[in-house]
């Protein structure tokens, strides 16, 4: 289990069956939330400040690549936050789009 901490820029890797946390390390700013691929090989970690999705190895809990998200077209950041994998796991989803006061959850229907 992933638990993001946006005061502090980490995801700490929770081990449900100690009830301990076996690691914790750093994302883009402000991570609010996580999804894993169907296998659990890795995970996507969305970072609203700093516009970033990074990729994480859940073997050894560490960022193996982070996604830079473009910026609008006036310069503004994205500030992605909600994030969900296609069924297939080809493809992340990440709520970026503008509706309302705050775009914040993302679901994919089956």
């Amino acid at each position: 289990m992933y638990v993001t901490s946006e005061s502090s820029t980490t995801v700490a890797a929770h081990d449900t069956q100690t009830n301990q946390i076996v690691k914790t390390f750093l994302v883009g700013a402000r991570p609010r939330e996580a999804v894993f691929s169907s296998t659990g090989a890795r995970a996507y970690v969305s970072a609203e400040n700093g516009d970033t999705v990074s990729v994480i190895d859940t073997t050894d809990h560490k960022v193996v690549n982070t996604i830079e998200l473009p910026r609008e077209n006036s310069g503004a950041q994205l500030k992605p936050k909600g994030i969900v994998m296609s069924r297939d796991g080809q493809r992340i989803y990440v709520a970026t789009i503008r509706v309302g006061d705050g775009p914040w959850g993302i679901a994919i229907k089956p």
